[in-house]
């Protein structure tokens, strides 16, 4: 077979593979920052500029009114861009153009494939997936018809590319496929000498991922190099004064987002400014979680990419062959681009098994790993080395799922829950991954509150940022000082309480506040929105609503922390007066209602009634911080009932009572 028709079958085979992933594999959708992209590339396309008005989201409601992926295009968002507020991701220039803190670079490459959509009368998301399908296939391209190296490592290469990550984000309403192929693209451009074209990748690359622009630098400075010391050589001439100007377009490209920033708002980044990064947050932690975490690492995904990289490496150290210097480069220019992605605050959201801060560096890697296994094995171990490393590709996104689906970014990982499960104190993540998979909810992670992970009824483990943990004090009455503890990022700690603690609590995770809000006393502080003493993240309760809040299990937790008297000094007993309504109907007659006050049983009673009652009880306090004493309610309504069990509706909330407000006077 000719080199033409083999790179011609190479084509035709991933072009099949991607044109049946995208028939067959994903239903459209918004995920991550869709929204931003995809009312950019619907202004682009109606008027030609990539600024957000009104009647753009209303023309999303026209054309796809019960879309579900559409759910975020409502009269509210509407309401709050004429009054001026973007929703905190579009800013306001002049009177009436919002722009997003993304960049409409990605939105621009996404316009065509939006009007086909529109022409062909499928879901708008789609554009996204036939965007990311269209980059990957002239990348397969490039491969095939644009490099001079042998058929094997082209083949290679190519399987590689769509099989070490590449489906979990194909579908993607976000840039992290175009990413991806574009910085491969320009790695190969780099090598091939074509400096102008690789500088314009890596460019566009850079517009909505910083980081990559570092190598969009070093392609120009490599140029840079060569065509000084061609003058040196030659003396000025037209081919000299070529290489100069192919440079240009990619470096307009390079600068294009922070000029376009600092011209309408005054500032080069508006995610910056709008605090979506932070460079408090580059650690060595943070780094070896992007690799190593065993929920979203890039190891996870890539394990034979990771060891093929170390065992080529290792032997060529001392007496590097040009392969390997091209190897490590790419190596550490992986680790550098890694740094500046280290700070988005939102680690752990939108992430689908790799995370998507990861997905992309990992094209250096796929480079360096193609081009080792060419230049340094003989073709039958080749051939043998290349197998093993798709299979093992093949049978992690079996594992995984092809889309990436085998868990969500707000569940933990079957490794980690097996860990978790055995020994709870090897697995320490970056706290946002721990809680917000632990809760199964996004935007859970706060400061003010200890996470729990309780096992087997144990307290197992604590995340908590106070050197005096409440929940560990007060739950499990041991000095939080006399545990082991290790550090993680920006000051959190875990604490390991190994076989101590046993609680009547269900196992999982908890979320505790720590420390609780002081009650006023002799008045009633209520338990509604806005009163910051109830969360739904207290076991047992639900989201506080405008008279209080519901218990919505069968096993409720409220801490209570109590101010000294008028002379300033500790009361050892308060009088607590609760005020309450309960869950009954005529399909729920009657709630028992038992209530422990510090481990001691203050009430049990039964209530056959819907109306607002009060119940009092004398509570012993402990010690908590200065002379403050501290009280903890255990509320356990086993007769707790949801309308899905009662075959009503599908609301899961088992509803108990209704709490209003908690009265504390000393006697």
């Amino acid at each position: 077979m000719t080199s033409s028709r083999a790179n011609a079958l190479l084509v035709l085979v991933a072009g099949t593979a991607l044109a049946i992933m995208y028939w067959g594999s994903w239903s459209p959708g918004l995920s991550g920052d869709g929204f931003e992209y995809l009312s950019m590339s619907e202004a682009l396309l109606r008027h030609g500029t990539p600024d957000v008005r009104i009647d753009d989201l209303q023309e999303f409601m026209r054309k796809k009114p019960n879309d579900k992926s559409f759910a975020q295009f409502d009269s509210e968002v509407i309401n709050l861009f004429r009054h001026g507020n973007g929703g905190g991701t579009f800013f306001l220039a002049g009177k009436s153009r919002f722009y997003s803190y993304h960049f409409w670079l990605y939105s621009l490459i996404d316009v065509p494939a939006l009007a086909a959509c529109q022409w062909l009368q499928i879901p708008l998301v789609s554009s996204f997936l036939l965007t990311n399908t269209l980059l990957f296939l002239g990348l397969i391209a490039l491969i095939a018809f644009g490099t001079p190296w042998r058929f094997r490592r082209k083949f290679l290469l190519a399987l590689l590319a769509l099989g070490c990550g590449s489906t979990f984000y194909l579908s993607r309403s976000g840039p992290e496929s175009m990413c991806f192929s574009l910085l491969l693209a320009g790695l190969l451009l780099l090598e091939t000498r074509r400096f102008g074209y690789a500088l314009f990748a890596f460019a566009v690359a850079a517009q909505q991922n910083p980081p990559i622009g570092f190598l969009a630098i070093v392609a120009g400075a490599i140029a840079c190099w060569q065509a000084l010391q061609q003058w040196r050589a030659e003396s000025w001439n037209r081919q000299i004064a070529k290489r100069f100007l192919a440079l240009i377009p990619g470096a307009i490209v390079l600068i294009a987002s922070p000029v376009f920033y600092l011209i309408e708002f005054g500032t080069p980044n508006l995610i910056m400014k709008a605090g979506g990064s932070k460079a408090s947050l580059i650690s060595g932690y943070r780094l070896a979680s992007l690799f190593f975490d065993l929920n979203q690492g890039m190891v996870l995904v890539m394990p034979g990419i990771f060891l093929s990289v170390a065992v080529l490496l290792a032997p060529d150290a001392r007496n590097p062959k040009r392969s390997t210097w091209i190897a490590g480069a790419l190596v550490l220019m992986m680790m550098l681009m890694a740094l500046p992605a280290l700070t988005a605050p939102n680690w752990n959201a939108g992430s689908a098994i790799i995370t998507r801060y990861a997905y992309w560096l990992s094209a250096p890697l796929i480079y360096a790993t193609a081009l080792l296994l060419d230049s340094l094995l003989r073709p039958v171990v080749f051939v043998a080395w290349s197998i093993a490393l798709v299979l093992i590709q093949i049978m992690v996104l079996g594992y995984f799922g092809i889309r990436g689906t085998a868990y969500s970014y707000v569940q933990m990982s079957p490794i980690a829950t097996w860990l978790l499960h055995h020994h709870p104190s090897w697995y320490r993540p970056v706290p946002e991954i721990f809680v917000e998979r632990g809760l199964h909810a996004e935007n859970t992670f706060q400061d003010g509150y200890a996470y729990l992970y309780v096992r087997h009824g144990r307290l197992a483990t604590v995340l908590s940022r106070n050197e005096r943990v409440y929940a560990i004090a007060e739950l499990c009455r041991i000095d939080p000082q006399k545990l082991h503890t290790s550090s993680t990022e920006l000051h959190w700690k875990y604490w390991h309480l190994k076989h101590y603690c046993p609680l009547d609590w269900s196992d999982g995770f908890h979320a505790f506040p720590d420390p609780p809000l002081p009650l006023k006393m002799s008045q009633s502080n209520v338990m509604s929105l806005g009163s910051n003493y109830i969360s739904p993240l207290l076991p047992g309760f639900g989201k506080p609503e405008t008279w209080g809040t519901w218990t919505i299990q069968r096993f409720a937790v409220l801490p209570l922390v109590l101010p000294p008297d008028r002379s300033g000094h500790e009361v050892p007993k308060w009088r607590i007066t609760l005020t309450f309504s309960s869950f009954v109907s005529p399909h729920v007659p009657m709630q028992h209602l038992t209530l422990l006050a510090n481990g001691k049983q203050v009430l049990d009673v039964r209530i056959t009634s819907g109306a607002i009652q009060t119940r009092s009880f004398v509570a012993d306090t402990k010690p908590w911080v200065g002379a403050e004493s501290a009280v903890l309610l255990e509320f356990r309504i086993p007769t707790a009932v949801s309308y899905q069990e009662l075959g009503l509706n599908d609301d899961t909330r088992r509803m108990g009572i209704g709490l209003i407000s908690v009265r504390a006077d000393p006697l």
